[in-house]
């Protein structure tokens, strides 16, 4: 989910799978590095990362949510939780 390329944050969104296949989901949003992802109920959450400015001390942890049934749905914004994340482990 997300990350640098280059020096550049990334909007790629990518299933790897332990047979070593992989599918391409829509594109964040936003660009996004070092944020963290987790799947409940056929959604897949991403929370908080580092923003195109380098920082990640913000008032608010950004999520975004994606509905693996209709992904060409798109990315929604999500709840946002109440403090800075980055690095962190997302349990579903």
């Amino acid at each position: 989910v997300g990350g640098k390329i280059d020096g550049q944050l990334s909007r790629s969104v990518r299933v790897l799978r332990a047979d070593g296949t992989s599918t391409d989901l829509p594109s964040l949003p936003v660009g996004l590095a070092r944020a963290s992802a987790a799947l409940l109920d056929g959604t897949l959450f991403v929370l908080g990362g580092e923003t195109a400015d380098g920082s990640s001390a913000t008032d608010v942890t950004p999520v975004w949510t994606l509905r693996l049934a209709n992904p060409s749905a798109g990315w929604q914004p999500g709840e946002p939780l109440a403090a800075p994340s980055r690095l962190d482990a997302a349990i579903a």
